[in-house]
């Protein structure tokens, strides 16, 4: 299913909503192509589950370490990732978040696909409304702290420690 129209993307905003229990995502909030989805709690677990793997396996310094050190590495590698995408962090105002939030569509597929040192990156809604970006690596995983950030929030992560095991099972093996 390719979009059948895609907003490039430039900006990203993640808000966690109590309302919906979800998660809004703005793609550049404020400008005229403003595009938003929500993103659902198990949406966000799969993406934790495969994003970590993605980013852990295309690591060129985990690549080269040996075996007994390359958890330490990739955990080094994110805080540097955060430490330098820190200063592209501004605040986006209230109202464009209920202005996005309006016409949020239910996000049904990410993908992320690595080339050499980046990522393609494609979010997909009910519609085949979409959004296309290429990320650099510290990008990327700003992304995945501001999700990370907004899922500790709704205390998604705590609630799925309490799930029966079958439950756990479920939600790993969803498809989106």
């Amino acid at each position: 299913m390719q979009p059948s129209s895609r907003v490039a993307l430039r900006t990203i905003n993640c808000s966690y909503v109590p309302q919906q229990d979800r998660v809004l995502v703005t793609i550049n909030p404020g400008e005229q192509d403003m595009w938003a989805c929500w993103v659902t709690r198990r949406l966000i677990w799969a993406l934790f589950e495969r994003g970590r793997q993605l980013l852990a396996t295309t690591s060129i310094l985990a690549k080269k370490a040996p075996a007994g050190a390359r958890d330490e590495l990739v955990s080094f590698e994110r805080d540097a990732a955060i430490a330098s995408t820190a200063n592209a962090m501004t605040p986006t105002a209230a109202g464009v978040l209920q202005e996005s939030a309006r016409s949020a569509e239910l996000l049904v597929r990410i993908t992320i696909k690595p080339d050499k040192h980046r990522f393609h990156l494609e979010l997909v809604a009910e519609s085949c409304q979409g959004v296309a970006g290429v990320l650099a690596r510290d990008q990327l995983q700003r992304v995945f702290l501001m999700l990370e950030m907004e899922a500790n929030r709704a205390q998604w992560f705590e609630r799925r420690e309490n799930l029966p095991e079958a439950g756990k099972e479920r939600a790993r093996s969803t498809q989106h």
